[in-house]
């Protein structure tokens, strides 16, 4: 949660996380495309439509996955207004987008690598794409894989520093759409990004080099 002297705009809503292994949120989280549309209805009130342009994914799907969201219980119908003889619907999330690691020990092991799996063949997609066209082009852009050798406490430090800086990123986009929604940031300025946390134990035997990296000298 965000610290009291940070303001937070009510429609992005931050329900206590379950106390045991909640099927629904598990069910809600398992697609990678609603965790995407999760991401935007935590930052704004939308409708399917908005949130497939925003996406660049199909108004069809997304509408599928609003549908399954909202029957979860992770969404909820704020508004409607007639369009076109049709009602347009307006929603906001009301469950984050992510299980934390105290609930995340009550989700069965093969349900934990179904949902990592998941997650990160959604975000190779999208780190390719990002490399194949202008996402790595600003000088500010960050790319880095740093292997730490850790005890238990050491461990669980960098799984809290993780936590806070993601914490912390939520603070600082909320503070980005209070300026947005003031007229104090214009849309010109929008930088849209995405920052990916892995942290993972290494598996045993040799790491693999890429085949891109030159050879030694001495080869």
């Amino acid at each position: 949660m965000p610290p009291e002297s940070q303001t937070v705009p009510q429609h992005v809503r931050q329900a206590e996380a379950p106390s045991v292994f909640d099927k629904n949120l598990v069910a809600a989280l398992s697609h990678p495309l609603r965790i995407r549309i999760l991401d935007v209805l935590l930052q704004r009130v939308a409708s399917p439509r908005e949130i497939a342009e925003d996406l660049g994914a199909k108004v069809g799907d997304v509408s599928y996955h609003v549908t399954k969201l909202r029957n979860l219980g992770a969404i909820e119908l704020v508004r409607t207004e007639p369009r076109r003889g049709t009602l347009k619907h307006f929603y906001r999330a009301v469950t984050r987008n992510y299980i934390d690691d105290e609930h995340m020990k009550h989700i069965p092991l093969a349900v934990r690598r179904e949902l990592f799996g998941s997650v990160l063949n959604d975000v190779i997609v999208r780190l390719r794409e990002a490399a194949a066209g202008t996402g790595f082009d600003r000088p500010d852009a960050h790319v880095s894989s740093t292997p730490l050798d850790l005890d238990v406490q050491g461990h669980e430090e960098v799984v809290a520093l993780l936590t806070a800086t993601m914490d912390r990123a939520m603070v600082i986009q909320s503070e980005c759409l209070g300026r947005r929604s003031s007229g104090e940031s214009p849309e010109d300025e929008r930088i849209r990004t995405e920052m990916t946390l892995l942290h993972y134990v290494i598996a045993d035997g040799p790491r693999h080099v890429s085949h891109t990296q030159p050879p030694d000298d001495d080869q």
